[in-house]
């Protein structure tokens, strides 16, 4: 009788593991689903900062470019 009631106790313990574990995924889920603007927000202003860094190393090839073919003071 020992045995069987082993027997079962495991077998709730894994029923409640697993129930458990799928309401944990569930809120997981439920959480990536509202953040999903947020997410996409970031890395829209990623996007802008790469593109403004782009055009300040632009300028400065630009301006780098006149002072060697110039010199400084014609800057």
């Amino acid at each position: 009788m020992t045995i069987e009631t082993g027997i079962l106790g495991v077998l709730i313990s894994l029923i409640l593991a697993v129930l458990a574990g799928g309401v944990w995924l569930g809120r997981l889920a439920e959480r990536v689903r509202n953040n999903k603007d947020d997410i996409l927000d970031s890395k829209q202003i990623v996007k802008e900062f790469q593109v403004e860094n782009k055009k300040e190393h632009r300028d400065m090839i630009t301006r780098l470019d006149k002072i060697l073919r110039n010199g400084y003071d014609s800057e």
